[in-house]
């Protein structure tokens, strides 16, 4: 598929129903922690880019992916055996 790139990404889920204080406050560290120096320079020798952000902006980057393989899977026909 033209201008598909599939690379891996990583993030941390919580259960749906997730109170929001607790997402909150379990994604500020995370993003505190990708902040880090030693983070950071373990992440950059294995060819990673650091991203961080919020929960919204994470389930908005799940769908577009979801909608993305779900369309590559689509046009080439791929199943499971």
């Amino acid at each position: 598929m033209a201008g598909f790139w599939p690379a891996p990404w990583y993030g941390v889920l919580a259960p749906a129903g997730t109170p929001p204080k607790i997402v909150e406050a379990v994604n500020a560290a995370f993003n505190q922690a990708l902040k880090k120096r030693d983070v950071v320079e373990t992440a950059t020798t294995q060819g990673q880019t650091i991203i961080g952000g919020g929960a919204a902006e994470f389930s908005v980057f799940i769908r577009e992916e979801s909608a993305r393989y779900a369309r590559l899977v689509k046009l080439t026909g791929a199943h499971l055996d």
